[in-house]
């Protein structure tokens, strides 16, 4: 069964890689004959997997670049009003939201910019 499974993300990925589905909320389904019911479930379904296959990638690609690629740990750091923080974890993404936590906490937290965090390993 997971074989089928595979093989059948495999086809529908590669047969609708470049064609993307548009969905507009139906007006009164009552009206739908049966075969443009399974037409808007087909759809559907396509559009669904296209969103999955993107949020599957930008995950691995976020995690491909956020990981530190020798298996050690990042380090970032920031100041605010004159008080430096400082945090270290395995990915960056984790020390960034960990630094910019712990500055929210003890300044005001408009003040604690991403952009002001300096990370490296």
């Amino acid at each position: 069964m997971k074989l089928i499974i595979a093989l059948l993300f495999v086809f529908s990925t590669q047969g609708f890689a470049g064609d993307v589905k548009v969905i507009l909320p139906g007006k009164d389904y009552g009206k739908y004959s049966n075969d443009e019911l399974r037409m808007r479930i087909w759809n559907l379904e396509n559009a669904v997997m296209q969103l999955q296959q993107k949020v599957f990638a930008m995950e691995v690609a976020q995690t491909n670049a956020s990981s530190a690629p020798t298996g050690g740990f990042w380090t970032c750091s920031m100041k605010s009003f004159g008080k430096s923080f400082s945090h270290t974890a395995p990915t960056k993404t984790k020390a960034m939201a960990d630094v910019i936590a712990d500055c929210s906490k003890n300044t005001n937290a408009i003040h604690c910019d991403e952009d002001e965090v300096i990370c490296g390993q």
